[in-house]
């Protein structure tokens, strides 16, 4: 991500980990203005096809960030 913005070596990667792991953060907000930028690129008359995927991840450790985020109330009756 760093190298695709152009901002690659310029600072140590860490500082620009430590903006996006501290801050707060609306992924709603966050996704809404992206879209809103992407729009900008289509044509008014193109049609726009979309694909979700909302596969939940497993993970597992004691150190993963965010593993307890998606949760799957099945998961246990699935025997």
């Amino acid at each position: 991500m760093l190298q695709a913005a152009g901002v690659a070596g310029e600072r140590h990667h860490a500082s620009f980990h430590r903006v996006f792991a501290a801050a707060r953060w609306s992924l709603d907000a966050v996704g809404v203005a992206a879209f809103r930028l992407v729009l900008r690129w289509i044509p008014k008359d193109e049609t726009v096809l979309l694909a979700a995927d909302d596969t939940l991840a497993r993970k597992r450790g004691h150190k993963v960030f965010g593993v307890g985020m998606h949760h799957d109330p099945l998961l246990s009756s699935r025997r």
